[in-house]
């Protein structure tokens, strides 16, 4: 559970909440003019929802089901919450790699702010009972264990789709105090692959009640056996759009036409949280679990209160990550409400609500794919018009050749890497863009040097902790801070930038830097048994000299600069590469970490160049997470260099 934010703060006339999400369902599975519908599913329901409210065709999230969850619930990229791959519940040491309990959720800044929340059916983020929705901030959670009990797929198929409906209808309506807002997360298991729940008659667990299927259309056979698993899949599409038209109705958010009725004070929004499978999939190879777009971009729409009716589709860059801090805006909470660890969303509340001041808009949309046996990753990072798909992270640095890069706009199914191809100047300059980026939005998607770094070394370096012990490694981090027994070690750097024209590529000078910044090599998180997370991690400049001998603690403590920082990281809280054979957090012994890119540190780089005197260098400091006692230090390798961006 996250610390406590005081006692629940309800802003005047809150409008309820109600976010639904379809398991395994991309733009290629939904009716409306802003998608596709390659599979030509029924769903008009969906489709006059949208029409009457505001959609976004560049909606993008990871290319699987725990990670994309995880990033909506904490508007934090899953390298920062550990969350890279599909949640398991056994073995438990999966809980290692779950959204983790401290963690701030939507859930939580709802719950806090006086609304009743409800999570109904889908979690897939937690493991141990610290990381299920009644620790994370939900009042009600309904798991679909809860239906199989009250099923009879012998009768009328799988009844999944209506008992859900039926469980949020009735604990909507039921809440303890009626007038209080409701926030509704209806995420649903469907129309994800459905399997067997009795052993007894597999393939009616795969159809669903005829009757929520309004079009006639002949999906199912006389013998199950001939079902395709298309037909199957269309076939609860359709379902759910009958379904979530009724709950919406018993719900009073719609009228018997399916108009929004302002009465409700209700903002609706629906999306998927990955592509279409690949069993189903118009292309399988574009499928759930790839960076294409097929695997990662969604349908996404919201509709109803101070949404304009207008029907606009818009192409604004979308990520799950902005969702979060979406409804913060919506709901006026206020930013200590958020939590207090660092995210990655923005708020594109202005296009839902026009009495919203005009909001900055993201760049870049950053989703992550991670597999196991052997553990690997990806991530993709992508603007309105050119993808680049790199590794993800590895224990070193990734030569250039194996990045692929797409220009959705000339090749819209993604078949050209142009990385393959001769780019012309405009692709080479968006490519090189998206490059030096990825490294900002994915600490560990570090590239070999080539001819658009150059890398400056150290010339110095230093740990110590409060006890004035000298670590074998670079330590940062704390030991129960806030207790009695707490330690803190610290780590120093300097750079040698005196001397940085013999690094530089012949005939570059100086001037030719537009970005710099600092690369570090992870070495292993604590090996306590106590370990646990350890807050961002900040490089602030140093004001006292401390290369040219040895000091204590206390002359150093107060050293730096704490209003100049030169980049952070907020490493996943628990850094673990290879678990069973499952990929865990990119960041194996050995890997490269981008602090991220600085202008102070630019600006820095041409002062210490021109007086070698003003260099004290930096110093890496952890924020301390008082809520959890525990090992939150980590340690980075003896090496580490200054990463110049070259125009």
């Amino acid at each position: 559970m996250a610390p406590m934010y005081g006692a629940p703060v309800q802003a005047a006339e809150s409008p309820n909440i109600i976010m639904i999400v379809g398991d395994d369902q991309g733009v290629d599975a939904i009716e409306g003019a802003a998608w596709p519908n390659d599979l030509q599913c029924h769903t008009p329901n969906l489709a006059m929802f949208a029409a009457n409210g505001r959609s976004f065709t560049n909606c993008r999230v990871n290319a699987l089901c725990s990670p994309s969850r995880a990033m909506i619930l904490s508007g934090r990229t899953a390298l920062q919450t550990g969350v890279t791959n599909v949640i398991h519940k056994n073995p438990s040491e999966y809980a290692l790699f779950a959204l983790q309990g401290h963690e701030r959720t939507i859930g939580e800044m709802l719950h806090d702010l006086g609304y009743y929340t409800l999570l109904i059916d889908k979690w897939h983020v937690g493991v141990s009972d610290d990381q299920m929705p009644l620790a994370q901030g939900f009042d009600v959670y309904r798991s679909k264990e809860e239906y199989r009990p009250l099923d009879d797929p012998i009768a009328v198929g799988d009844e999944h789709l209506t008992k859900m409906v039926e469980f949020a209808i009735h604990d909507v309506t039921s809440r303890p105090d009626p007038n209080s807002p409701y926030a509704l997360f209806f995420w649903s298991s469907d129309p994800h692959s459905r399997r067997d729940q009795s052993g007894r008659e597999p393939l009616k667990w795969w159809r669903v009640d005829e009757s929520l299927l309004p079009s006639g259309e002949p999906y199912y056979h006389q013998d199950p056996a001939d079902d395709t698993e298309r037909d199957r899949y269309r076939a609860v599409v359709e379902a759910m759009d009958t379904e979530i038209g009724r709950m919406l109705y018993q719900l009073g958010v719609i009228n018997a036409n399916g108009q929004y009725r302002p009465e409700s004070n209700t903002v609706v929004f629906y999306l998927g949280d990955n592509g279409t499978p690949e069993e189903v999939a118009p292309r399988a190879d574009h499928a759930k679990g790839s960076l294409f777009e097929g695997g990662i971009n969604v349908p996404l729409f919201v509709f109803g209160h101070n949404v304009p009716a207008d029907g606009q589709i818009l192409d604004r860059l979308i990520s799950g990550l902005d969702l979060f801090d979406t409804i913060g805006d919506i709901v006026a909470a206020p930013m200590e409400m958020r939590g207090e660890f660092p995210r990655q969303g923005m708020s594109f509340a202005d296009d839902i609500d026009p009495s919203i001041e005009t909001l900055p808009q993201r760049d870049f949309t950053i989703s992550s794919r991670a597999s196991s046996k052997p553990p690997k990753c990806w991530v993709a990072l992508a603007d309105d018009r050119y993808k680049l798909i790199c590794s993800g992270g590895t224990n070193w640095a990734v030569p250039l050749h194996m990045d692929a890069f797409y220009d959705m706009e000339s090749d819209p199914t993604e078949d050209i890497n142009l990385i393959d191809a001769d780019l012309t100047i405009k692709q080479e300059a968006a490519y090189l863009v998206l490059r030096d980026a990825v490294m900002d939005h994915w600490y560990t998607a570090v590239s070999t040097r080539k001819k658009l770094y150059a890398d400056i070394p150290l010339t110095d370096r230093y740990s110590i902790t409060s006890l004035n012990t000298k670590p074998r490694n670079q330590k940062v981090g704390h030991i129960n801070p806030g207790l009695g027994d707490a330690v803190e070690a610290r780590s120093f750097y300097r750079f040698d930038v005196e001397n940085l024209e013999q690094y530089l590529p012949r005939g570059r000078t100086i001037d030719d830097v537009v970005a710099a910044r600092i690369i570090l090599i992870f070495d292993s998180d604590s090996l306590a048994p106590d370990e646990t997370d350890t807050g961002e991690i900040t490089a602030y400049v140093m004001k006292e000299p401390w290369s040219w001998r040895e000091k204590t603690w206390d002359e150093l403590v107060n050293g730096h600069r704490a209003d100049l920082q030169v980049g952070h990281v907020d490493l996943a809280p628990h850094v673990i590469w290879d678990f069973l054979g499952h990929s865990g957090v990119p960041v194996p012994e050995g890997a490269p970490i981008s602090l991220g890119s600085s202008d102070l540190l630019l600006q820095l780089v041409r002062l210490w160049h021109a007086d070698w005197k003003s260099n004290r260098g930096v110093v890496l400091i952890a924020d301390p997470i008082n809520s959890l006692p525990g090992d939150q230090s980590v340690r980075f390798k003896r090496a580490a260099l200054l990463r110049l961006t070259l125009r």
